[in-house]
C-alpha cells in the first residue's frame, strides 16, 4: 500500500504538480524520500515490490546464489478492497507500538513484581459487599471464600474496584459521586486462547508472533504468540471480538465458541483445527468482577462526571484505568495510583 501511494505522490511531483509546495532543493530530496519509502525503482518511481519480499528460491550455500523470481505484490485495487492497509494507522499509535518489550513469563508478572515487595497482607477471594465511612475511618464488609462475613476498619482506603462493579456494591459516598460512579459505560469484549499441540505456523509457515486481521467481526484479530519461539506447544488468540460482536460471542456456548474460532483459523492455516488440543474463552463483561473489558469514557462523562472521581469522597479514595486517559492498560491503572497516592500522602502529612 505505501509502495503504491508513494509511486502516485511520485508521479505528481514529478509532473510539477506541487512546485509551489517545495522550497530550492526540496524538491529531488522528497523524491529521494518516496524512492526509499516506496521501495521505488531508481529511474522511474515504479513500485515493483518491497526488498526482502519473500523469493522463489532462498539464497543458499554452494552454486545455489539465490534468489529467485521474487514474488508479485498484490494489484493496488485487491489491497484496497481487503482494507488490509487500516493496520497501518494501529501500528503507529502511541499505545499500540510495533515494538515494545514485555514481562517473561506473561503481563501478569508486571503485578506480581508488586506483589514480591509489598508488606500488606493481601486477601484473596474475598467479594466486598459494602463500603463505610466516618469522619475518622473508612470500613470494608466483605464475604471471604469459605462464606464467611468480616470487615477491615483503616484511616482511609484507596479502591481500584472497577466503576461498573463499584456501582452495585452498598456504598456510603454522596449523591453527587455515586451518579459520577454510574457515568461510564465499560467494553463489551471477548478472548479465546486455542493451545496448540504443534507450532506449525513457526515450523511451517515460518510466522514468528504477529496478528491475522479477519473480517468476521466475531472473530477480529488471530494473533500468534511472541513467546516460546520453536517450543513444543503454543496458545493462539483465537478471536477478540468487540461491541456488539462480543455480545453475540457472549450467548455461545463454550463449546460453540471453539468450534467458531477453529472454523475461522482453518481458512488461514490448513493444520489450525488437528493441532488444537484445548481451549479458554472469557466475555469480560460478563465476569462479575470486571463486569466489562475497561472503561469508554465518552467527552460528556469526561467533562461531567470524571473530575468528581478523581478527588476523594470523605476518606475514599478511586484508583484504576478507568480514571486516566489510558484506559485499558496497566499503565492507566498504576498512573492513577500513583497519583491518589500522592493526594492520599499530602493530606495525611497536613
Amino acid at each position: 500500500m505505501r509502495g503504491y501511494a508513494a509511486e502516485m505522490l511520485a508521479k505528481q511531483v514529478r509532473q510539477g504538480a506541487l512546485d509551489s509546495d517545495f522550497g530550492a532543493g526540496d524538491k529531488e530530496l522528497f523524491l529521494d524520500y518516496l524512492r526509499s519509502e516506496g521501495f521505488l525503482t531508481r529511474g522511474d518511481f515504479k513500485y515493483i515490490g518491497a526488498e526482502g519480499r519473500s523469493p522463489d528460491i532462498n539464497p543458499g550455500a554452494g552454486l545455489d546464489p539465490g534468489p529467485g523470481k521474487e514474488s508479485k505484490p498484490y494489484p493496488l485495487g485487491d489491497i484496497l478492497k481487503s482494507r488490509t492497509w487500516q493496520t497501518l494507522r494501529s501500528i503507529s499509535n502511541l499505545d499500540q507500538q510495533r515494538t515494545m518489550f514485555e514481562p517473561i513469563g506473561g503481563m501478569d508478572r508486571l503485578p506480581a513484581g508488586f506483589v514480591r515487595n509489598m508488606k500488606p497482607i493481601i486477601k484473596l477471594q474475598h467479594v466486598v459487599e459494602k463500603i463505610s465511612q466516618t469522619p475518622t475511618s473508612v470500613t470494608v464488609a466483605y464475604t471471604d471464600g469459605k462464606g464467611q462475613k468480616g470487615s477491615i476498619t483503616a484511616d482511609y482506603c484507596v479502591c481500584t474496584i472497577p466503576l461498573s462493579v463499584l456501582r452495585g456494591i452498598d456504598l456510603q459516598v454522596s449523591p453527587k459521586f455515586k451518579e459520577a460512579i454510574g457515568g461510564v459505560s465499560y467494553a463489551l469484549v471477548g478472548k479465546i486462547g486455542l493451545q496448540m499441540k504443534e507450532r506449525f505456523w513457526e515450523t511451517n509457515h515460518q510466522i514468528y508472533g504477529g496478528h491475522v486481521y479477519v473480517d468476521d467481526p466475531v472473530i477480529g484479530t488471530i494473533s500468534l504468540p511472541s513467546t516460546g519461539w520453536l517450543s513444543q506447544k503454543g496458545v493462539i488468540l483465537g478471536f477478540y471480538p468487540h461491541g456488539a460482536a462480543a455480545a453475540r460471542m457472549s450467548g455461545m456456548t463454550l463449546a460453540a465458541r471453539k468450534a467458531y474460532a477453529l472454523a475461522a483459523g482453518q481458512k488461514v492455516f490448513p493444520e489450525y483445527t488437528a493441532a488444537n488440543d484445548g481451549s479458554f474463552s472469557i466475555a469480560w463483561h460478563r465476569v462479575p468482577f470486571n463486569m466489562g473489558g475497561w472503561a469508554e469514557w465518552t467527552e460528556e462523562g469526561r467533562a461531567k462526571y470524571y473530575p468528581t472521581l478523581l478527588e476523594p469522597d470523605g476518606r475514599l479514595y478511586l484508583a484504576g484505568e478507568h480514571l486516566s486517559y489510558l484506559t485499558g492498560w496497566q499503565e492507566g491503572g498504576i498512573e492513577s495510583a500513583w497519583q491518589q497516592i500522592a493526594k492520599l500522602h499530602k493530606r495525611a502529612m497536613a
